[in-house]
C-alpha cells in the first residue's frame, strides 16, 4: 500500500516532468521557426558558399543538423510569411503558419488573421481558414468540404478506402471519395 508521502511526491515529479516536457515542446516548436526564419535568409544568399560548402544540402546536414524534410519545410513557412518579424513568427505555432499560407497574402498579414493564428488552437484555426476561403469562393454552405473522421483499425480504413476509390472510378467520380461514400450509403438507404 502506497504512503499519502509517496503519492504527493510522485504528483510532484508528475507536475515537473510535465512542465519540463512543454517548455521543451516550446522551444523546439520555436527552435524550427527560428531556423526557416535563418534558413530563408541564408538560401537567398547561398552561405554555404561562403562556408566553403559545396550545396545547400551539404549546409543543412552539417552546420544545422536537421532533416531535409525539416529544412524545407520550415524555410517554406518563413518564406511563405518573410513579411513578419521573427518575434512575430515565433508567437504563431507551426501547423497554423502552414494554415496561414492557404489564405490570400492580403488576408495572410490581416492584424485578425495573425491573431486568430496566434490564439485560436491549431483544429479551430484550420476550420476558420477553410470557412474564409470557401466564402471567399462564394461557395453555398451546403457544398462547402468538411472533414469526416472516424477512428477504426488500418486494416478497416484500407479496405474502406480501396471501395471508395474503385467505386469512384467505376461510376467516373475520380478521386472525389467523399460522393462515393455518399452515393453508396444513399443506395444502401433507398
Amino acid at each position: 500500500m502506497y504512503e499519502p508521502v509517496l503519492i504527493e511526491q510522485e504528483h510532484d515529479e508528475d507536475l515537473e516532468l510535465d512542465k519540463k516536457l512543454a517548455k521543451l515542446g516550446g522551444i523546439q516548436r520555436k527552435t524550427a521557426l527560428e531556423i526557416g526564419f535563418y534558413g530563408r535568409k541564408a538560401k537567398e544568399r547561398k552561405i554555404w558558399f561562403k562556408c566553403g560548402i559545396e550545396s545547400e544540402d551539404q549546409y543543412r546536414a552539417s552546420r544545422v543538423g536537421v532533416s531535409r524534410s525539416t529544412w524545407y519545410e520550415v524555410i517554406r513557412l518563413a518564406e511563405g510569411l518573410k513579411r513578419l518579424t521573427l518575434e512575430e513568427l515565433l508567437r504563431i505555432s507551426q501547423q497554423n503558419c502552414s494554415r496561414l499560407l492557404a489564405l490570400p497574402e492580403t488576408l495572410r498579414y490581416d492584424g485578425e488573421w495573425l491573431d486568430k493564428a496566434e490564439t485560436m488552437t491549431e483544429e479551430t484555426f484550420a476550420l476558420a481558414v477553410e470557412e474564409s476561403i470557401d466564402a471567399h469562393h462564394n461557395i453555398p454552405e451546403e457544398e462547402r468540404r468538411v472533414w469526416f473522421k472516424l477512428k477504426m483499425y488500418k486494416t478497416q480504413r484500407e479496405v474502406i478506402e480501396a471501395i471508395l476509390k474503385e467505386f469512384a472510378a467505376d461510376e467516373g467520380l475520380g478521386d472525389d471519395l467523399g460522393r462515393a461514400l455518399e452515393l453508396i450509403l444513399a443506395d444502401w438507404k433507398s
